[in-house]
């Protein structure tokens, strides 16, 4: 058996929290730690690594622009201690959004080139996720009939970062 430890995570919504488990490959940012980003990841099952691997750096930039834009316009830097992507298997929506990471579907995994309308998609995704680190997870509504208004914002904020 391997233990790992972890640190105290601080207090979060119950449904911010998520348990990834299984024989994930990953791709790990280049940025040094003290170029004001947290480390991040992504993961993806080993049999679709190499369709990743294609546009990894450009993920990863997507990613560090939208940081970048959201520290800015929040006036708050990222509040988590690491950022990581995960494409999840049999994952049956788009993407959701947890504290330090973010689940895909793998549809958004391109086996072909994407076409200019699905890369927009999908960046449009990175963001509005990412928004949710600031708006929803930092900062999270009272209660679920509030819930249109987080999911407007981060549409909102992430198509005025795009």
């Amino acid at each position: 058996y391997i233990f790992r430890e972890f640190a105290v995570t601080p207090a979060i919504s119950t449904y911010l929290f998520t348990c990834i488990a299984g024989p994930f490959e990953h791709f790990i940012s280049q940025r040094k730690p003290g170029e004001g980003f947290p480390p991040m990841r992504i993961f993806m099952r080993k049999s679709l690594k190499k369709f990743v691997e294609s546009y990894a750096d450009e993920f990863f930039n997507i990613t560090e622009c939208g940081i970048k834009f959201y520290e800015t316009c929040f006036g708050h830097k990222f509040p988590f201690s690491k950022y990581d992507q995960i494409f999840c298997p049999e994952f049956n929506i788009g993407a959701m959004e947890n504290a330090g990471a973010v689940t895909f579907t793998e549809s958004y995994i391109f086996k072909d080139p994407p076409t200019e309308e699905h890369m927009m998609f999908f960046v449009d995704t990175i963001l509005h996720e990412l928004s949710h680190m600031w708006f929803g997870d930092l900062v999270t509504m009272k209660w679920w009939s509030d819930l249109w208004l987080n999911e407007s914002f981060a549409s909102f904020i992430s198509n005025l970062c795009m």
